[in-house]
């Protein structure tokens, strides 16, 4: 199941959702009547007190943003991780559905890391009845610079998850952990090719598809 169980997945859906009015999502084909009826972001990382106001093109409306977080170790073998989700309730017309395009979303970190300590980087792809995809990408130090990850993971091409007719939900956990001995920090923005240079609200318009059932 990835990063967390059926009955943890269960709770935090639970507690991540809340009703919004519903708001069209641009570049979805005007036939599959797409619409985003809540999007709610959960996690150590991105606390609702941290959330900003931003202006959202795809939605064209006002909405909270999470402004990217980081972790930081010093001198010890425990794992320092932080993680944020995003939580996206969508719905479309019956006879279309939506999944993920492999490949499509570029994520960018900045990994200061000395001898001795790795920089990891986990994301989870997950809706209810379909597959869950996961993604893992490690850095070793000493590395001072910022990277860009490929997320969902070309790899996983085929595989994404995907809907049921009408729409669902999706649930993206992304999470960063230090772990050696040594100093290092990891600081996470989000997705690059959403607007960039570096947009840092870690929902993933660029990886929505919808196709027709």
């Amino acid at each position: 199941m990835g990063l967390f169980s059926a009955s943890t997945i269960a709770l935090l859906l639970s507690a991540a959702i809340s009703s919004t009015s519903a708001q069209s999502i641009a570049g979805a084909p005007a036939e599959a009547n797409a619409r985003l009826t809540a999007l709610t972001y959960s996690g150590d990382s991105c606390p609702q007190e941290t959330l900003q106001s931003e202006f959202d093109p795809i939605l064209g409306v006002e909405r909270s943003h999470v402004q990217g977080f980081a972790s930081t170790m010093e001198g010890d073998r425990r794992l320092r991780s932080k993680f944020c989700q995003v939580h996206m309730e969508m719905t479309t017309d019956p006879g279309w559905k939506i999944t993920v395009k492999s490949n499509s979303l570029q994520t960018q970190a900045h990994v200061a890391v000395g001898e001795g300590v790795t920089a990891s980087y986990f994301s989870t792809w997950f809706m209810p009845g379909s597959l869950t995809v996961d993604v893992v990408k490690r850095f070793e130090g000493p590395l001072d610079e910022i990277v860009s990850i490929a997320d969902p993971s070309p790899e996983f091409d085929g595989l994404q998850p995907v809907s049921e007719c009408g729409g669902g939900q999706l649930m993206v956990t992304r999470r960063i952990g230090l772990s050696g001995a040594g100093t290092g920090t990891m600081e996470l923005f989000g997705d690059a090719s959403n607007g960039g240079p570096i947009n840092a609200d870690f929902v993933p318009w660029a990886a929505l598809e919808f196709v027709k059932c």
